[in-house]
């Protein structure tokens, strides 16, 4: 019995001391022939909001309204494991590539449209990517978006045909921009963003009050918002510097624009904490009537 103990020891030591290139490793799949691969995901049965969930990593990424059905476009890959999977459960739609690991020379490009028929759930959690999201005139209930490493724009030129209950953001080091929130029409955003630079622009058409929640470490922070739209800027926390451009009154640790005293129309409240940020606070002409 002892010999068989003795015998099984000198073999796991066997292995642990053997080079690595002798080890069974997994690796990713390499790079093959480039394939294009169509989406047409049409709508769930029902009338009720549909939930859609998009999972990618590493890729390139264009997105916007043109759809006529849920999802449409074509994905591009050279690697087999990103070949999308489609699946659907009653109301929810899940778009996923399994594979996070690829080689180099990878190619994944995403060029979708989304539809605007109903209302829409939209949950995304990508990689590292560089991509473009136009999400005008898309009827966006929900939208929750978590991405690492990027470079990314989300633009809505058009308003929001309905309200969007929450709007959450989360990103690793990135360089992003959200323009137009205006039309969005949020109520509630949550922003959480890591080192790098942001801008985040609240101009458009707004219809209803909101609030803001603004999360950042050391970073690079761009705020802009429209002149006539009362709006009140709170930093909460800070290590960094806040520049505010004239026209804005600060109260402490508050900035807020003339319109906020009149209290006319939607109002915007937006609370900052980061780390160590240089805030940068700017004003622009309104796009539109604020209702």
């Amino acid at each position: 019995m002892k010999k068989a103990v003795c015998l099984q020891v000198l073999c796991l030591l066997s292995i642990a001391i053997l080079p690595a290139g002798c080890l069974p490793l997994t690796t990713p799949a390499q790079p093959g022939e480039t394939i294009t691969m169509p989406l047409n995901v049409p709508y769930p049965e029902g009338t009720e909001p549909v939930t859609l969930t998009l999972d990618f990593g590493a890729a390139e990424f264009y997105a916007d309204a043109e759809g006529r059905t849920l999802l449409e476009g074509t994905v591009t890959y050279n690697v087999p494991a990103l070949r999308p999977e489609v699946r659907v459960r009653a109301s929810s739609v899940e778009v996923r590539q399994e594979a996070r690991q690829v080689p180099l020379h990878t190619v994944n490009k995403w060029q979708v449209h989304f539809g605007t028929a109903r209302p829409l759930v939209l949950k995304v959690n990508a990689g590292a990517y560089d991509g473009y999201w136009e999400l005008g005139g898309i009827p966006i209930r929900e939208l929750e978006i978590n991405q690492g490493a990027s470079r990314s724009t989300l633009n809505f030129t058009l308003p929001n045909p309905i309200v969007m209950e929450r709007l959450v953001l989360r990103t690793g080091a990135a360089d992003l921009e959200m323009a137009h929130l205006g039309n969005a029409r949020f109520r509630h955003l949550t922003f959480q963003g890591g080192a790098s630079s942001y801008t985040l622009d609240f101009t458009g058409q707004w219809t209803e009050d909101a609030t803001a929640e603004i999360i950042v470490g050391v970073a690079s922070l761009r705020l802009i918002v429209p002149a006539d739209l009362a709006a009140q800027v709170d930093v909460q926390k800070t290590l960094g510097t806040v520049q505010a451009e004239q026209g804005f009154i600060r109260d402490g640790r508050r900035y807020h624009t003339p319109a906020w005293e009149t209290g006319a129309g939607p109002r915007l409240e937006i609370v900052i904490t980061s780390g160590l940020a240089d805030i940068q606070l700017e004003m622009a002409p309104t796009e539109g009537p604020v209702i």
